[in-house]
């Protein structure tokens, strides 16, 4: 019963509800809660809410945030999580007193959040809506991926799925672009975006629509060419009177780009879905190789 937690403080509201703190009474552990928003009663729990629950109780990986219960209270259904205070965008905006973000970090950063995609896509589900925000860091340095609330089954061949996903500045171009069939690689290239922004300590592509995200992402890699992409002139909100920038590396917009660093990035913003590194692909780059991977889930596992 919801008896059995005390609320502290509210961390955050979001489109399907309001997170807070609350102590958990029987263990004495704080964790965080999320109530779910049920505009109208009639209308049930909302699907993203019950998409939520059924991924997150089928997933089991250090690097995913953990669902520990979950509470049904006048018809309200309360989700009970792991409590995590600090958010990736938060991180990102305290480090810039000091500098931003270290490498050790970015690179720790990153392996991790590739470790949870591959176990996700590994798994059969693409988080679809990868951005900061949604990435936590636990004081031990530990990254939990969170927020499935828009995450969907895939199998193959891949069935027509939804575009309205994501946060528009994190969204891969054959979304923007209106592609019907897309693959978990939708994820891959949010979180070459998200590495990106810890790199930079913002976001590199922050378009107000649409069309202004897919004029950003051209001007910075180039406007994409059937030989670049095969099927993207007859996608559709493709349209040939868009600007023909030249193709150019990701390293030409962030400035000191480790060459190893500007490698993964450029295979991660691959426009050719087909081409674009996997998560398992990129846990093997050799940018990681300096990483002390011993503390971390073993990919090959």
């Amino acid at each position: 019963m919801l008896n059995r937690y005390r609320r502290i403080d509210t961390i955050g509201e979001g489109a399907y509800g309001v997170v807070f703190k609350a102590m958990d009474c029987l263990t004495g552990e704080v964790v965080a809660m999320k109530k779910v928003k049920v505009e109208d009663n009639n209308d049930g729990i909302p699907s993203t809410s019950l998409r939520e629950i059924s991924v997150l109780r089928s997933l089991d990986h250090p690097n995913i945030v953990k669902l520990t219960d979950v509470e049904n209270c006048d018809g309200r259904i309360h989700l009970v999580f792991e409590c995590i205070d600090m958010s990736l965008v938060k991180y990102i905006q305290d480090s810039q007193s000091r500098g931003g973000m270290t490498m050790d970090e970015i690179k720790s950063f990153s392996y991790q959040l590739l470790l949870a995609l591959d176990y996700i896509h590994g798994v059969g589900i693409m988080h679809r809506d990868l951005k900061p925000e949604n990435i936590l860091i636990h004081k031990t340095k530990v990254l939990k991926l969170c927020d499935f609330g828009l995450a969907r089954t895939f199998s193959l061949p891949i069935s027509t799925l939804t575009h309205e996903v994501m946060t528009l500045w994190y969204r891969a171009p054959e979304i923007l672009l209106n592609q019907e069939k897309y693959s978990p690689v939708v994820d891959i290239w949010s979180a070459g975006h998200v590495i990106a922004t810890m790199i930079q300590g913002d976001a590199i592509w922050r378009g107000e629509n649409e069309i202004d995200m897919i004029f950003r992402i051209f001007s910075t890699l180039g406007t994409p060419t059937e030989e670049m992409w095969p099927g993207v002139t007859k996608l559709p909100f493709y349209n040939k009177e868009f600007p023909k920038w030249p193709k150019r590396s990701i390293g030409k917009t962030i400035p000191n780009l480790d060459p190893l660093a500007e490698d993964l990035l450029n295979k991660m913003f691959c426009y050719d879905p087909s081409k674009r590194i996997t998560a398992y692909e990129a846990l093997h780059h050799p940018w990681f190789d300096s990483l002390d991977k011993s503390q971390f889930q073993n990919p090959d596992e």
